[in-house]
Formats: structure tokens, sequence, C-alpha cells
């Protein structure tokens, strides 16, 4: 934390409470996803009185949400005491390009947040805090509850939206006829990279009730008729043919030995020819990046061996899979691409 120029050195224990009061932001952004505040507000600025009535809420409770959201820049109060959105909130819309509602949902709601309250737990243990609070791991735990927990892959979709434009940015995949998306989720990321590139094929493969899930998102980018959709488990095998195989934000979720073993089924199917891309976050040298850094506590949180890694770890790990590394590119979102062929 940085001191404003000509502003006094904020004491230590000052500048610890600000960053102690971090919860009291995510739980309250959390709680305006779930209350559709900035939806409410999509079609112009309301009164706390309309904004309660709308939302089912106490009125003097809902002014305290306000007024702390709008201090931050979530929302704002005109002079004549009506509220209304902002850039911000404007991205907690359930429609807004870019939402990230879900993810706001997922990281607020009891799961998640119960889960990181045993932090400690997987720092002790190496071991997912959120299979100690909950008895399973999340894939686990959200499959058998998806209504309960809709949110729960959207959230992820909402993650990979901030980044598929940059990404795209670094490495456009134009020169790739066939691209295979491994753990793919809802498609999204290939589905870009296909509306990008008109004469490019694409296979999405992850577990079939999550692919099940990608019909709606494929025909919203109009790519149905050049877009595969293949359910499966990459821990016993992925599908052949692929001129480029993409794994974006699924390496973070494993432990080396697991993340070897997608790796090397990966490697056993592909030709010479194929490249690799691993789309993830790469952890920096020095104090600086932030986010990354606090990541892999997240991966750490919700799995067993989760980890974000450095490029001397993505080094190490690629090249036991069978794997050179041609380049790693920064992006301007928090993931890094790394191009690898095999060797």
């Amino acid at each position: 934390m940085t001191t404003p120029p000509n502003e006094p050195a904020m004491p230590p224990s000052v500048a610890l409470v600000q960053m102690l009061s971090g919860k009291w932001i995510s739980q309250a952004i959390s709680t305006a996803a779930k209350l559709d505040i900035a939806d409410h507000l999509s079609d112009g600025p309301k009164s706390l009185s309309e904004l309660a009535e709308n939302t089912s809420t106490h009125p003097r409770a809902l002014m305290g949400l306000m007024r702390a959201l709008s201090s931050i820049g979530m929302f704002t109060e005109t002079p004549d005491s009506l509220f209304a959105n902002t850039p911000l909130s404007s991205a907690l819309c359930a429609e807004a390009a870019g939402s990230v509602r879900s993810l706001a949902l997922f990281i607020g709601d009891r799961p998640s947040w119960d889960a990181w309250g045993e932090l400690v737990h997987a720092v002790r243990t190496g071991t997912s805090a959120f299979k100690h609070v909950h008895g399973e791991l999340p894939y686990e735990y959200f499959g058998k509850r998806a209504k309960e927990c809709a949110y729960y892959d959207e959230a992820f979709t909402n993650f990979s939206n901030q980044e598929m434009d940059a990404v795209l940015r670094v490495t456009p995949f134009s020169n790739v006829a066939r691209l295979i998306d491994i753990g793919g989720g809802l498609g999204t990321m290939l589905c870009a990279s296909l509306r990008a590139n008109p004469k490019q094929y694409g296979v999405l493969f992850d577990q079939p009730h999550i692919v099940r899930g990608a019909g709606p998102i494929i025909e919203s980018f109009g790519v149905g008729d050049r877009c595969e959709v293949v359910g499966g488990d990459f821990f016993e095998s992925v599908p052949q043919g692929g001129d480029g195989y993409l794994i974006k934000h699924v390496l973070f979720n494993w432990d080396d030995e697991r993340a070897l073993q997608i790796l090397t089924n990966i490697r056993r199917v592909m030709s010479k020819e194929a490249r690799l891309f691993v789309v993830d976050p790469v952890i920096r040298p020095g104090m600086g990046q932030t986010f990354a850094k606090f990541l892999d506590l997240e991966m750490m949180v919700l799995h067993d061996g989760g980890c974000q890694r450095t490029e001397h770890e993505f080094r190490e790990l690629l090249s036991r899979a069978g794997f050179e590394i041609l380049k790693l590119v920064d992006t301007d979102a928090p993931s890094s691409v790394i191009e690898a062929v095999p060797r």
C-alpha cells in the first residue's frame, strides 16, 4: 500500500486494519449480486425506498450497504438522493458484457466463504480446506448441488471472459486448423477463437455433465457448425487429431503428479507438428503481481495440491511430460500463454 504524495504516512496498524477489512468489501459486493441490485438499477436511478421494495430488503440496512459500496465506486448517490449504477456495478448485471455476477456469488456464498475460514488447514497440511469443511472437493460438491449452486460453472465462465480477448491478442491461434480445448468448460475461449478464425474447427472436451451445458454459448457465438463437443476424463485420455491443444485454467487445479498425468495424455496423442498452449497465471519473481499470488491461495483452499506455478516450475513440469517451451507471453490479463511443442 502506498501513500499519496503530500499526505502523511499511514501508521502500520491503520494500514493493516484497512487490509483486514477486505473481507467486508468482498461480502458486500457478493450481497449486492445476490440481491440483483445492479439489474434493478439498469433502467435508471431509483430511490432507496423503491430499491428496498424491489429487492425485498430492510430500508435502513439497504442504506448501509449502498452507502458502503458507493464509497468504493460500486454505486453512486445522486444529489436528489437516488442511487444509480456505475461502470463497476454494471459488471454485476446478469446480462452485461463481461459480467462477473456469478463469480461474485461464488466468492461470497457459504461453500467458498466457509472454506476460506479454514485457510490455515490448507497451509498446515497442503490439502484442500474446501474438502476439510464440506467433505468433498468442489467438483463433487457442486456437481451434486447443481440447482442450489447454479452459479458455479458460470463463475468460471465469468473469469474466463475477463481473459478471452487478452489471450487472443497475444496468441490468435490463426495457424491452428483444428483446436482442441482440454477441460474447456462451457467453451467460451474455444468459441472466441473459432469466431476470430472462420476456417478453424474446434473440439470442446470436458466432463460430460459440464459440456452438456455448452450449447447456448456455442450457439451465441454462431460457431455450432465448426464446434464438436466431446465428454470424457482427461486423466484417462483426450481426443486425437488436433493441430493445437489448448489447456486453460486446468493445471492450477492439480498437484504436479496429476498435472503431469493430464499433460502426458495430451502428449501421447499429439503429432510432432502440433502445438500445446497452456493458459495460466505464471508467478514472477519479486514482490509484485499480487493477484496471481493470492489466486495461488484460492487454489490451495479449493483443491488438493492446487497451485499457481513459477516459470521454472512450468518448464520442469512440461519437460517431464515430453514438451519443450517455445515461448511464454504475458497478456494484459492475469494469465500468460505458454506455447510448447513435443520433444
